[in-house]
């Protein structure tokens, strides 16, 4: 997954925002923040972004 996949699921799946993300998988802010400028996206973040979209997951489910 590279930063423009990851910003795209990021809206499809409806965050409010960076900040809503880092709480919703568990990282920090400044952890998304560099995923979404172009960082290294682990491979078990990705595969659970994928599956969220794939299966229409609620991120305010995950809290």
């Amino acid at each position: 997954m590279d930063a423009t996949e990851f910003n795209k699921i990021v809206e499809r799946l409806k965050f409010r925002n960076q900040e809503h993300v880092a709480d919703s998988i568990g990282v920090t802010l400044r952890t998304v923040n560099g995923y979404a400028n172009g960082g290294t996206i682990p491979e078990p973040v990705a595969r659970l972004l994928r599956l969220m979209e794939r299966f229409k997951v609620d991120p305010d489910t995950l809290r």
